[in-house]
């Protein structure tokens, strides 16, 4: 029974019919010797493990990275596997199988015969990387239990394991790892190395994968509703004329009109179709009549946007008449960007918590008003039906658009005068864009606020593993000090 001091037990599936002793094997908790690995004469971890890889790579190519490091396995056609291929690939299980069970024992300077000699046995990585191996062939329907008591392998058997490796991703993992079996001891330092900061590597790739995914979809939904806002800012106003010119409705349902102050007259259009000027003396007549009701209807009506030219033309009372070409292009991008927020809409639906997703105020909730307002404005009058890019009226200009064009762009601002649903409405399409855009950049600064954080954390983690290597070095050296006084 060899001293359990520094040894884990680790099972390994096949080993308890192999020699009656129990499925756990003993395994180097922290290192193993370099014999152990690579021995010269044949019998180490990596001389058995190469008789199968030669017979695994047998019609595959296999790819090394740039550092000259094996790196992956791409099945092609290549040569038939042999009985003989078989029977080498039998005595490995069975060699590894014993090395596995019994250890060997070795100088503990393995570039020194003349040290002291110990029993040295599989690291817990090699004893979990063959109880792997071991269970690659049984699901290839090979008796391992059988080959390990002295049983064999046919050929048929080995290619039907080679033919399911090329489809099994877990057996070019074995073969993977089973080739990086490092040839030298493995240290305690090296254990840090290898599994506390691969742990973190680990980690943070993964958290810096959603992270890299929540801030890549938040800035696609800020390009879009940018350039959104972009055509939606795409208004002007146009400037009153004098108040002499002004036209006004002196009564109600009665002629429209407009008046010279400094002549104290205003002129109609007669039943002819003739300018007619009508004389009102001073005094309260021409107050009350004619400049009061003037004025009122001069200064109290509000300024409304308008189209810009370019898109849009308008008559003489500020009437959209025409969709110009790029007026039409307009509609084009504005339908594309409908099409991009609704595919935004959906990938935030993948980063986004149920609270968020029910939350109006969220940059979900926000996105979705957006959504609504372009799908309820972006309709043909009349059918209600939704304009697509796919639509006929979008081969050339037309006033068919007009309508639901003017809908989103003007917002209901040149409704404000009118009572209802109309005049309250005017402004909301531009309040749901501002709070979306306020939203996503406010998630943007939030989740660039969690990368920080994550990385500060990452390098807490490393100088943390650097503490550690550090005092184990400490450690070390004290210790071959006390040995050498």
């Amino acid at each position: 029974m060899p001293d359990p001091v520094n040894l884990d037990r680790i099972p390994v599936y096949g080993i308890s019919n192999f020699s009656n002793l129990m499925t756990y094997i003993y395994t180097e908790y922290d290192y193993t010797n370099g014999l152990m690995v690579s021995s010269g004469d044949g019998t180490g971890y990596n001389d058995y493990f190469q008789v199968i890889y030669q017979v695994y790579s047998k019609g595959v190519q296999i790819n090394y990275n740039a550092a000259g490091s094996f790196n992956s396995i791409t099945p092609i056609n290549g040569t038939a596997i042999s009985q003989a291929d078989a029977d080498a690939v039998a005595d490995a299980l069975r060699g590894l199988a014993a090395l596995a069970v019994n250890g060997k024992t070795l100088p503990v300077d393995a570039t020194r015969p003349d040290t002291p000699y110990k029993k040295y046995f599989l690291t817990v990585d090699m004893a979990r990387n063959l109880d792997a191996l071991y269970r690659t062939f049984v699901a290839a329907g090979i008796d391992v239990n059988s080959v390990l008591a002295g049983g064999g392998i046919t050929q048929i058997q080995l290619q039907n394991w080679k033919d399911l490796s090329i489809l099994s991703s877990t057996t070019q993992t074995v073969m993977i790892d089973g080739a990086n079996i490092p040839a030298g001891n493995r240290s305690l330092q090296a254990l840090i190395e290898l599994e506390y900061v691969k742990t973190a590597n680990e980690l943070i790739n993964a958290k810096m994968t959603d992270l890299e995914k929540a801030l890549s979809t938040t800035k696609n939904v800020l390009d879009t509703l940018t350039q959104l806002q972009q055509l939606h800012n795409q208004l002007t106003t146009v400037g009153k004329s004098s108040i002499e010119k002004f036209m006004f409705q002196l009564e109600s349902g009665g002629q429209f009109v407009t008046f010279n102050y400094n002549k104290k007259v205003y002129t109609y259009v007669d039943n002819s179709g003739n300018l007619t000027e009508v004389s009102i003396d001073s005094g309260s007549e021409w107050v009350e009549k004619v400049w009061t009701k003037a004025a009122s209807a001069y200064f109290g009506s509000p300024i409304s946007p308008q189209i810009v030219s370019t898109y849009v033309t308008y008559n003489s009372i500020g009437q959209p008449v025409t969709l110009l070409t790029a007026g039409l292009d307009a509609i084009k991008d504005l339908l594309r960007l409908k099409s991009s927020i609704a595919i935004e809409l959906s990938n935030l639906d993948g980063i986004t918590s149920a609270a968020d997703k029910s939350n109006p105020a969220s940059l979900f909730g926000r996105l979705k008003a957006v959504l609504s307002d372009l799908n309820s404005r972006l309709v043909y009058s009349g059918s209600g039906g939704p304009i697509t890019l796919n639509s006929t009226d979008l081969t050339g200009p037309t006033t068919r658009l007009l309508s639901a064009f003017s809908n989103w762009m003007l917002d209901s601002y040149d409704k404000r005068t009118e009572s209802g649903a109309n005049a309250a409405n005017a402004g909301r399409i531009q309040d749901n864009l501002t709070q979306a855009l306020t939203a996503g950049q406010s998630l943007n600064d939030s989740q660039k606020q969690d990368v920080r954080n994550f990385l500060f954390i990452f390098e807490e983690y490393y100088k943390s593993a650097s503490s550690i290597l550090q005092a184990i070095s400490q450690i070390i050296t004290k210790m071959a000090q006390g040995i050498y006084r």
